[in-house]
């Protein structure tokens, strides 16, 4: 595993694709966008799609922040009677942006504008799976595109 710094320098490297992304002990670990996740989301192929970012999201053990059962903390905790910053917020926060990156990473081009202005990355894979998971959705979306494309 990556220490924090190793892995935000990697991070601020735009040319090797690199992003990090929270392990449960908070640990930050590396994901090569384009070599670990190589099939880009097109409406034609969700499941192929689906099934390397599962793989993905289950290895590094990052289910728990597009299923829900890593939740956000409190932006804020009382501490000695004072409201203070909350460390696990930040820290959550950071991560699922990373998260996020590593989503919109993985979408093709025409399919990107659909997930920028959401805020988690829990958001994001809701919104691909209700448009995308349904192959006749998929198909008719996909013919929708082509069909705009033309015109």
């Amino acid at each position: 595993m990556a220490s924090e710094s190793s892995s935000t320098s990697l991070a601020n490297q735009p040319s090797t694709g690199v992003i990090s992304s929270l392990k449960h002990n908070n640990n930050l670990i590396a994901i090569n966008v384009a070599a670990q996740l190589p099939v880009k989301l097109t409406p034609e192929n969700y499941p192929s799609w689906k099934a390397q970012f599962d793989a993905l999201l289950y290895g590094y053990d990052l289910l728990c922040f597009i299923d829900g059962t890593k939740p956000c903390p409190l932006e804020t905790i009382s501490v000695a009677g004072k409201e203070s910053p909350n460390p696990d917020f930040v820290l959550w926060q950071r991560h699922d942006k990373l998260l996020s990156l590593g989503i919109i990473g993985s979408l093709s081009d025409r399919i990107i504008p659909q997930v920028t202005t959401l805020k988690t990355s829990a958001e994001a894979w809701n919104r691909l799976t209700k448009y995308y998971a349904n192959s006749l959705s998929s198909r008719s979306m996909g013919l929708t595109e082509q069909l705009i494309s033309i015109s």
